[in-house]
């Protein structure tokens, strides 16, 4: 089975970087804001996890 994600495989730090060498400010914000929202939702995914985790009785 492949790992899903690979080093140096691009990414949303590619869209960044292209925007950053291009000069174009709406694919540096698009990229930022993916980020974003990907750790904003890796977030929520952990503190469910941790709810519903945790033993009983901590």
């Amino acid at each position: 089975m492949k790992a899903v994600c690979s080093v140096g495989s691009g990414g949303l730090g590619e869209t960044i970087n292209s925007g950053l060498k291009l000069d174009r400010g709406p694919a540096i914000l698009i990229g930022a804001v993916m980020v974003a929202i990907m750790a904003l939702l890796f977030d929520f995914l952990s503190a469910l996890a941790q709810k519903y985790l945790k033993p009983k009785g901590l």
